[in-house]
């Protein structure tokens, strides 16, 4: 029964070494990343029932720290594109005049602030993470309005209007590690804003990225 003991201790010995060789030490807690995408905001109002949306390239850059193999908290700058919702030219005959432009812009960025929750970094090559939290967005938006008056001069009047607030975001992230020090993913991740346009805040856009991420660890 003695020989039975001291060959179970043995055995588990053996198997927490083995186990310490297999699972290396969780010691790249700090992470720098960035993702590049696509990037498709909608735009919509309260009072309409139907919505507009448009796509650009975005980005956006963030760093992490790791305070388990599966929770973090993640700073980033994200910068969502820039389009055009609206952009036409028509002829009015009852004001007689061209109108040569008409046209909206939108272009909105964002600081955010999040947590993300994963499986352990350090273990298995795939990781699945869900990530949200705060962001602090800006959004310029600039309407154009040009024309031509018949046997007139061409006029061009543009406003701008600036908005910004606190909003949330959330989404997740597939991810393949090469090394412990490094590797890619894909990134989907969704903004919500709800700017003030020419004095009205009845408006609402939620922005959609869907990017390829890369990241390094140290």
């Amino acid at each position: 029964m003695k020989h039975h003991k001291w060959i179970a201790a043995v055995l588990a010995g053996a198997s927490t070494t083995t186990m310490a060789q297999t699972l290396p030490a969780f010691d790249q807690r700090l992470e720098l990343g960035l993702e590049l995408g696509r990037a498709e905001q909608a735009l919509s109002h309260r009072d309409v029932d139907n919505q507009i949306d448009e796509t650009d390239e975005g980005y956006r850059v963030f760093a992490s720290y790791y305070f388990t193999p599966m929770v973090a908290v993640r700073a980033g700058y994200a910068d969502l594109g820039s389009v055009t919702f609206l952009d036409e030219s028509f002829r009015e005959d009852y004001l007689n005049l061209n109108v040569e432009q008409l046209s909206d812009e939108s272009s909105p960025k964002a600081i955010t602030v999040g947590g993300v929750f994963s499986l352990p970094i350090d273990q298995i090559p795939f990781v699945f993470a869900l990530e949200f939290g705060l962001m602090h967005w800006n959004l310029d938006y600039e309407a154009t309005f040009i024309t031509t008056p018949d046997g007139g001069v061409t006029q061009r009047e543009t406003r701008t209007y600036s908005s910004s607030d606190v909003g949330f975001y959330g989404g997740g992230n597939l991810s393949y590690q090469f090394t412990p020090a490094f590797g890619v993913g894909l990134s989907a991740l969704w903004y919500v804003l709800e700017p003030e346009i020419d004095g009205d805040n009845g408006f609402e856009m939620v922005v959609q990225t869907l990017n390829l991420q890369l990241f390094m660890r140290f």
